[in-house]
């Protein structure tokens, strides 16, 4: 049997929680988190022990083989194997584009880790839904500040959507 390594939800869609109704193992500090969100259906099914579910939350930096690898001997008398997915937004390059064939496990002995490609970043009407949802007092941008006309470009369409 095998525990299922996810990626840390926190920066992450969490819908998948959602999807499967078993268990979930996190440490301490990731459960006070995945709490924070306020959401029953997640929160009831946080357990503390890793022994009791094949779904383990993991930080980002854990899913590689040698990691993994020392992470199943904690559990070697629960776990033969481990399956982990790491989402990644780097999966994908320009010249493999849209084709999933090319995108091939990393199995070393009994550990195998799948690349799942996504984005780190929100489009453009997606941060504006967002920002129109949340109404933020102060929105200070990251991208696009290279010199003051940008700046004040991106100003212009927060103030824009703070007015709708």
């Amino acid at each position: 049997m095998s525990p299922l390594s996810l990626f840390d939800p926190v920066t992450q869609r969490l819908c998948l929680f959602f999807m499967i109704q078993v268990k979930i193992y996190a440490n301490a500090s990731r459960r006070r988190i995945l709490q924070a969100f306020g959401w029953s259906d997640l929160s009831d099914r946080l357990c503390t022990n890793g022994n009791n579910t094949l779904i383990h939350v993991l930080p980002m930096a854990s899913l590689r083989p040698e990691t993994l690898k020392d992470y199943l001997k904690t559990y070697k008398e629960q776990f033969t194997a481990v399956l982990a997915f790491r989402p990644t937004g780097w999966t994908f390059s320009e010249k493999i584009s849209n084709d999933l064939e090319l995108i091939k496990p990393v199995t070393k002995g009994n550990i195998t880790i799948y690349g799942v490609p996504y984005s780190e970043h929100s489009s453009f009407t997606e941060l504006r839904d967002f920002v129109q949802f949340l109404r933020p007092d102060k929105i200070i941008p990251t991208v696009n500040v290279g010199n003051a006309a940008n700046r004040e470009k991106m100003q212009s369409y927060f103030r824009d959507w703070l007015r709708c």
